[in-house]
């Protein structure tokens, strides 16, 4: 049996039937420790339930009561940053707008969308609010830039940022140096997000490039897991939050196009951040066993 505690309520009382003896002597006596009624501290409890019959003769079974705090988070105010990934595309098409509150710019499939609705499933005594700020065809310094200007008018106490893929698709990256220097951009355009989200307060996640394949280039395909490492070692610097979409999401999931991902793509994007939110921002609660 699992049962929740919302903030500021009282401990949950457990209802639950007598179980029924199978056998033995009439009459027979059944009684269970804590019994049905009682009130359950969070954790996990054992219940012992014992038939006592006519002759003496004892029987029991156990099961457990669960009991957890309905989760609540440190922050409740992220910002969703990135390209037209975060936008939810499933092909390259022109920006559109969704309204899921607030106002945001991203395809029904969006992660932002799916994430937003973990969080109303998640996080029932709280309203948690995201921003989608995503913008299709950026580059990650671009970006950099674009993030400064938009921060003031949402405020976000946390940030979601995946950039990247456009700097590696650049007509100027068909050589291993032009490469090299375009992934140099984006490792530094993120640092410098990362910094001045944090010097703000906010807590940071960043994400790695989930995988591309065929019809993208061969040479770009090949540097994602490249840029990946490095910004996995970013993060790490940095003392940032890593959601790696690159583990999380299989190559199958990717489109016909070679870069955005099918609806089940973005889903599995969802669950990545949603899990690094949940290892560094949810409020650790203590538990009675």
């Amino acid at each position: 049996m699992e049962l929740f505690v919302h903030q500021g309520q009282p401990q949950p009382t457990a209802n639950f039937d007598t179980p029924v003896p199978n056998g033995g002597q009439a009459p027979v006596n059944v009684t269970c420790n804590p019994g049905s009624g009682t009130v359950f501290q969070n954790g996990t409890t054992t219940v012992r339930c014992e038939a006592v019959d006519a002759l003496a003769q004892k029987g029991s079974c156990t099961f457990n009561v669960i009991v957890a705090p309905v989760p609540r988070l440190e922050k409740t105010k992220f910002m969703a940053f990135g390209d037209s990934i975060t936008e939810g595309k499933v092909t390259l098409t022109s920006r559109t707008v969704v309204v899921v509150p607030p106002n945001i710019f991203n395809e029904a499939a969006s992660y932002v969308n799916r994430l937003n609705s973990k969080f109303e499933a998640r996080y029932l005594d709280q309203t948690i609010t995201i921003i989608a700020d995503g913008y299709g065809g950026e580059k990650a310094g671009d970006g950099k830039l674009r993030l400064e200007r938009d921060w003031p008018v949402y405020n976000p106490d946390a940030l979601l940022v995946m950039e990247g893929v456009n700097d590696l698709l650049s007509p100027e990256t068909g050589t291993p140096e032009a490469m090299n220097a375009a992934m140099n951009s984006v490792i530094d355009a993120l640092r410098r997000m990362i910094r001045y989200a944090k010097g703000r307060g906010a807590r940071v996640v960043v994400g790695t490039l989930p995988p591309m394949k065929s019809p993208k280039p061969e040479n770009v395909i090949a540097a994602v897991p490249m840029l990946n490492s490095r910004i996995r070692a970013l993060v790490s610097e940095e003392n940032a939050i890593l959601a790696d979409h690159y583990a999380a999401v299989p190559l199958d999931l990717v489109g016909s196009d070679g870069l955005h991902l099918k609806a089940e793509g973005y889903r599995a994007m969802a669950d990545e951040w949603l899990k690094a939110i949940i290892a560094t921002m949810e409020v650790k609660t203590s538990t009675v066993h």
